[in-house]
């Protein structure tokens, strides 16, 4: 409900081209079918941003705003596009591959996960290409000067789309 309600509040407001690409996404995305996958408690803005280091170990994550119970892949999901793209929003096959070993040596994703991954990826991006649009467009605190671009977001989610069911491999 939330990406219908921010679809309808940011269509007359975006530029025509950048409009017509959301209602293309939505419709592609609404038209997958519904997969059951594992549910629990995700972190849901596991940014790079919001993880705390000491050296190379990691001492704490912040930023629980957006917690909540959803799909697992899709915490997965979130991560991987923004710790394991390069600047252009391609896949970096080694931390990808990394991060999903390392997730896997505590929880195995299931058939219908991996069959998942690429429209997961995909939702992934078009959240935060949407709520960074919200942010420009309608903010909450004018003066908010801590503001992402949402243009990061589009190019990701234009090579989430490139990739197609390639970005699949990652998880075989």
């Amino acid at each position: 409900s939330w990406r219908r309600e921010s679809a309808e509040k940011l269509l007359p407001v975006l530029p025509p081209e950048e409009a017509e690409f959301l209602r293309e996404e939505f419709w592609y995305q609404e038209q997958q079918p519904e997969i059951p996958l594992q549910q629990g408690l995700i972190h849901a803005d596991l940014f790079r941003d919001n993880v705390l280091f000491d050296g190379n170990r990691v001492s704490g994550v912040v930023d629980y705003y957006y917690a909540c119970t959803e799909n697992l892949l899709l915490d997965i999901a979130i991560t991987a596009n923004d710790w394991c793209t390069d600047e252009r929003g391609r896949w970096l096959a080694p931390k990808v591959a990394a991060l999903l070993d390392g997730y896997q040596q505590e929880r195995t994703l299931s058939w219908p996960e991996m069959e998942a991954w690429p429209v997961v990826v995909r939702t992934a991006a078009l959240r935060f290409w949407m709520s960074r649009l919200l942010d420009r467009y309608f903010p909450t605190r004018p003066n908010d000067a801590y503001r992402k671009d949402p243009g990061e977001y589009l190019e990701l989610l234009r090579q989430r789309i490139a990739d197609g069911e390639d970005s699949a491999g990652f998880l075989v």
